[in-house]
C-alpha cells in the first residue's frame, strides 16, 4: 500500500490547520518528500491550498491530454463530453481533497484514459 506522512503547513482564515500529505512507494521516499515540503513551507514557497471546480479539473485535464498527444478525434469526443454533457451538470462543484490525491483504488494511482 505505501507510504504517507502529513505536515501542518500554515493555518487557514477560521483557525484550521491547512495539511499537506505525501505519498510513495518506500518510506525513504516520503522522507525525502517530506522534507522537501518542510523546506517549502520554511521558505515561503507554498501556494494557498485552494481545489479547483470540476470544470476547472476537466479543462485541465483535456489541455493536458492536449500535450499528450491524443488523437484529434479522440479530443474532440471528449471536449464535447466535458462541455455537453460534464460541465453543465457538474462543472460548479468543488473538487474533494483527499491524501496525496489518489483514487480508490489499491496502488493509489488515478485512473484516467
Amino acid at each position: 500500500m505505501g507510504w504517507r506522512a502529513a505536515a501542518v503547513v500554515g493555518y487557514g482564515s477560521q483557525g484550521e490547520e491547512d495539511r499537506r500529505w505525501v505519498c510513495d512507494k518506500t518510506q525513504a521516499d516520503v522522507r525525502e518528500k517530506l522534507e522537501a515540503l518542510k523546506s517549502a513551507r520554511n521558505g515561503g514557497m507554498l501556494a494557498s491550498h485552494s481545489l479547483p471546480t470540476f470544470g476547472e479539473f476537466l479543462d485541465q485535464w483535456l489541455e493536458h491530454l492536449t500535450h499528450k498527444g491524443k488523437a484529434p478525434n479522440t479530443l474532440r469526443d471528449y471536449g464535447y463530453t466535458v462541455s455537453g454533457h460534464l460541465k453543465p451538470l457538474l462543472g460548479k462543484s468543488g473538487l474533494i481533497s483527499s491524501p496525496c490525491s489518489t483514487s480508490n483504488t489499491r496502488s493509489g494511482t488515478p485512473k484516467l484514459p
